[in-house]
């Protein structure tokens, strides 16, 4: 058979090459979602990078040991956030920065004294409910506070998920302000402790704090 005898080359139709470049591409695209992510949890839970940053919020001579650390940027702002939890407790412990720019709106509206409630499927009503402003001396600080609860009721007895889903969502909240300056960055402690109707006792803010330099009194 001579060349030009030959049955002509089937060409691979483009919409194959676009298709699998595509696929490719979102699979590389993939990789490296999952790289970054891997990478920034990493972080996030690394303890030599998170607790130096911390010490700038919460001075303190040494780790308090046995505590676990992870940051976090906060949401909806350009400020940070860390879970944090010492030993033998199960109380949900948040320490929040937010900048200077951002510090007085955020202030307002994390220690309104006012009621708030939304509907939420099967808990019901959460938001912040029988809210008490007060202040708390610690390390000879004066510490301004908000205690409240993020249900009107304590949670009904109920089984399986149901229980679980609703003792989750009704906690005794405790929201503390560690800014050592009312013009600059706002710090902020929040205590959240499951499935209790009674407010969080001073004592036990106390104990929370007593690794860190908190005011004129050291540890």
């Amino acid at each position: 058979m001579h060349a030009d005898e030959l049955p002509p080359k089937q060409k691979t139709p483009t919409w194959v090459w676009v298709v699998g470049s595509g696929c490719l591409v979102l699979v590389v695209a993939g990789l490296v979602a999952v790289f970054f992510t891997l990478r920034y949890v990493q972080r996030a839970n690394d303890p030599e990078r998170q607790w130096p940053r911390f010490a700038e919020v919460l001075p303190h001579d040494q780790r308090p040991e046995g505590w676990s650390i992870t940051g976090v940027p906060s949401p909806g702002t350009d400020g940070d956030l860390w879970l944090v939890r010492p030993p033998g407790t199960n109380d949900q412990i948040t320490v929040s920065r937010y900048p200077k720019s951002e510090a007085a709106a955020v202030r307002t509206a994390l220690f309104d004294a006012d009621e708030l409630e939304a509907d939420a499927p099967i808990v019901g009503p959460v938001g912040r409910f029988d809210p008490v402003a007060g202040k708390v001396l610690v390390q000879g600080r004066e510490l301004p506070t908000l205690r409240y609860y993020t249900t009107p009721e304590a949670p009904q007895k109920e089984d399986g998920l149901l229980g679980a889903i609703q003792t989750a969502a009704a906690t005794s909240n405790l929201l503390v302000d560690l800014s050592t300056d009312p013009e600059g960055e706002l710090v902020v402690l929040e205590i959240r402790r499951q499935g209790k109707r009674e407010p969080i006792p001073d004592a036990d803010l106390e104990s929370l704090l007593a690794p860190f330099r908190i005011g004129t009194k050291t540890p």
